[in-house]
Parts: C-alpha cells; structure tokens; sequence
C-alpha cells in the first residue's frame, strides 16, 4: 500500500513538473506570439507611414505643378471652396500622425497652398519702407484704394536722411501684374513719382516675398545706369570689400572696369575712400553711389569733384572713379 501511494506521489510530483514546463513553454509561446504581432503592427505601421509620406511628397508635386501653371489670372479658378477643402484633409492627416516627417510635409504644403489663396483672393501684401521725405501721401492713396485690397505694411528705414523719397516698386513672381499696375496708376495719378517696376531677386530665406509687393527706394534704374561708366582704381584694397563694390555696381546697372591693383601709391591717389565725378550734373548721383557702397560695405567714401586731368570732354557726364584703398 504505501509502494502504491509513493508512486502516485512521484506521478504527481512529475505531472507538477511537467505543467510547470508547460506552462512556461505556453508563457514563451505567448511572448513570441506577442512580439511577433506587435513587430508585425510596427512593420505595417512604417510602411503604412511611408505610403503616406509619398502621398503627401505627390500631393505637394501636384499643387507646386498647380500654382506654376495657374500663377497668373488663371489663378482665379482655384477657388476658396477648393483651397479649404485641402486644407480641411492636411489637418486630418496631421491629426492622425505624430511622424515629425509627415508633419513636415504637411507644412511644406500649407505654404503653397496658402500662397495659391493669396492670389487666388482680391489681397496683397504691401509692405512700404517709409522714408521721411514720403510724408502721408503713398499710405494714403493706398488706404483709399478698395479693389483689389492692399495690406499695408509699414516698414522703418535706417539712416534715412530725409532727403530722398520712395520711388519703386518691386514684386514677387506669383503676384498678379494687374495688382502692380493698379497700383502704379493710382500712386502716378496722385502726383507720386514712381521711377522703377522691378521684380524681386529670389533669395533663400525671403520666400514670402514671392506673394507680395514691397515698395522702397532705389538709386536709379538699371537702364539709366547703363549709360554711366565707374573705372575703379585700388591700392592695398581689402579684396572682399573690392568684389562686394564690384557686384553691386553691376547689379545695379553700371558698366564697371575694376583695374589691377597699384603696387605703389600715386600721388594723386585720394587719402581715402573717394567718388570722382566730372561734371557738376553729376554731383547728385555720385553721393547716391556713396551711400549705395557704405550700406553695402560699411566703407565711407567721400564725393569729390575732379580735375579731370586727361579725361575727354565726351566722357565727362558719363564717368565716375573710385579711388579705394584700405585702411
């Protein structure tokens, strides 16, 4: 009797263990399972991610394909209706992730779209830099003007001398032409002179500005320029300083001839910085170009009238020199 109960002692005791061992094996089995599903979840999910973001890369081709082709008054057909419809399916998208990818997506196709309602509405951003020469007229001609509607932006200038007005306007490259001419006519007709219409410069950065005009001052158009020669003459020159004058005589119009540097100082080489100009008509300009340089460079170069040794009387009302040199 008690070989029988010791043997079913030992088939319990070994049944203990087996449950045991499967019940860890079904703990394993579990775990497995639970990481394959969650890994499985996770893989779906990435893929799930990617599909999206190449959606949204599609999507942003599209409306960048959409807003070069309708960027002039075919614009008007991409209606509010439409614009906030994609935006109403950007913020649903946007709610339902938290990939910082697609969240940059998302925002890369807010701003086109809101470039295209921009356009699309009768408003443009006007964004004037007041001089104190300008009084209230240019704010007040733009104020009264109801179709299209013009925000206006009023911007301060520095080192503003309160002799020069405001004389152009520039605009960005999705702005609709008719918006510039609207408000070059009022302005014209109001007794406002407006010299320049300029496209913007695309830069890095200043993006905005392709949706908007801005209304500033300008030395004198890059046609007029033309028609003026800068011969630059340097000794011991900061060579930065020399390309920076360089370029932006020339962006501005100029027909610029930058001679080799002078190993030895002349005696009729200016002491510092100085703008030669030989006829007394061209006073004006020459202290325009100065001040051009100095807010480029930071360089001060006085205006001085020539003796105009050598210099044809042909070239007088046409040339200007550039004595630099640092210090």
């Amino acid at each position: 009797m008690d070989e029988i109960k010791q043997k079913i002692a030992e088939i319990e005791a070994k049944n203990r263990k087996n449950n045991i061992i499967y019940f860890m094996a079904g703990i394993a089995i579990l775990a497995i399972f639970f990481s394959l599903y969650f890994y499985s979840a996770k893989i779906k999910k990435e893929k799930s991610t990617q599909k999206q973001l190449l959606e949204l890369q599609q999507k942003n081709k599209e409306l960048e394909l959409e807003l070069t082709k309708k960027r002039q008054d075919s614009l008007e057909k991409f209606t509010q209706q439409e614009i906030k419809k994609v935006k109403a399916e950007l913020s649903e998208i946007k709610k339902s992730t938290k990939d910082s990818q697609v969240i940059h997506y998302i925002s890369s196709i807010y701003k086109t779209v809101n470039n295209i309602e921009q356009i699309a509405s009768d408003s443009i951003i006007v964004r004037y830099y007041k001089r104190k020469a300008d009084g209230a007229a240019i704010e007040n001609v733009i104020n009264s003007i109801k179709t299209p509607h013009y925000y206006l932006h009023e911007k301060e200038v520095s080192n503003d001398n309160g002799l020069t007005k405001a004389n152009t306007i520039y605009y960005g490259q999705f702005v609709k032409r008719a918006y510039v001419d609207t408000l070059f006519d009022k302005l014209t007709k109001n007794n406002i002179r407006i010299d320049n219409v300029l496209p913007f410069k695309q830069a890095k950065g200043y993006q905005w500005k392709s949706s908007a005009i801005e209304i500033g001052y300008e030395t004198g158009t890059p046609l007029g320029n033309s028609s003026y020669y800068i011969h630059m003459y340097c000794y011991k020159p900061n060579e930065k300083i020399k390309s920076q004058i360089e370029n932006v005589l020339e962006e501005k119009g100029y027909q610029v001839k930058a001679f080799p540097n002078w190993e030895e100082k002349m005696p009729f080489f200016s002491e510092s910085p100085t703008i030669l100009f030989y006829d007394s008509t061209n006073s004006g300009r020459a202290s325009e170009i100065s001040q051009m340089l100095h807010t480029t460079t930071r360089v001060k170069f006085q205006v001085k009238k020539g003796e105009g040794t050598g210099i044809p009387d042909n070239q007088r009302k046409s040339l200007f020199i550039i004595h630099y040199t640092w210090p």
